[in-house]
Formats: C-alpha cells, sequence, structure tokens
C-alpha cells in the first residue's frame, strides 16, 4: 500500500555555474539580489545574516516566515549553491531562482526540485 504524500513546501536546489565571479563576491549584490528574489517569489522575509570569508566567499541565509533562502558562493569557480525552500502555497520559489540565474549572470546552471511532505 502507498500513502500518498500530504506536500508542505518545495525546496530548490539552484546550482549556479559559469556565473559572475565579481557578483559572487559582492555582499552588497548579493543580499540585494535576494531580498529582491524573496519578495518575487511572495515570500517574507524575518531576519538575514551573511558572512564574507578570506580570501573570497560569501555565505548568507535569509529567514523566512514560509522556511528559508540560502547561497554560497565560490567566486575563483564562478559557482554558487542556492536553497530556496518555502512551505504554503502563495510563493513560488521557481521565480526566485529565476530571478538569481539572471541576477548572478549564471551561464549555466541545474535546478532540482523537490517536494516536501510527510
Amino acid at each position: 500500500m502507498t500513502n500518498a504524500l500530504e506536500k508542505l513546501g518545495n525546496h530548490y536546489i539552484l546550482e549556479l555555474c559559469n556565473a559572475n565571479e565579481l557578483y559572487l563576491n559582492c555582499k552588497q549584490h548579493i543580499m540585494t539580489s535576494l531580498r529582491e528574489a524573496i519578495v518575487i517569489s511572495g515570500a517574507t522575509l524575518l531576519e538575514e545574516i551573511s558572512m564574507e570569508f578570506t580570501p573570497q566567499g560569501i555565505t548568507a541565509v535569509c529567514l523566512l516566515s514560509e522556511s528559508h533562502l540560502s547561497i554560497h558562493t565560490w567566486p575563483e569557480k564562478n559557482y554558487a549553491a542556492v536553497d530556496v525552500f518555502t512551505c504554503g502555497s502563495h510563493t513560488n520559489p521557481k521565480l526566485a531562482c529565476e530571478f538569481l540565474i539572471n541576477a548572478f549572470q549564471s551561464k549555466q546552471h541545474r535546478m532540482t526540485i523537490i517536494e516536501r511532505g510527510i
């Protein structure tokens, strides 16, 4: 007997490849882009935190009332790992991902979608 999944949210795992190295190492660009992606997706920002690493790279996490959005950058590899996880039916995490692909000028990307639930 197969139990049907009670969908609680969508988890988008986005890998940005061949992205703009300067944007991936610019905290201001990253935080502005994350905030815009949140608005575009229909989610609600509660809190944000970021950390710049030496000699390069940034990690940022935005706590959402619907869950979270995070990014980890490797500018020297023109790469970023992004998670967009939202619960409820009023958000569209795919729109956030599409915005971030463009915001970081990613020439290649991989997007994996996981339906979260019980």
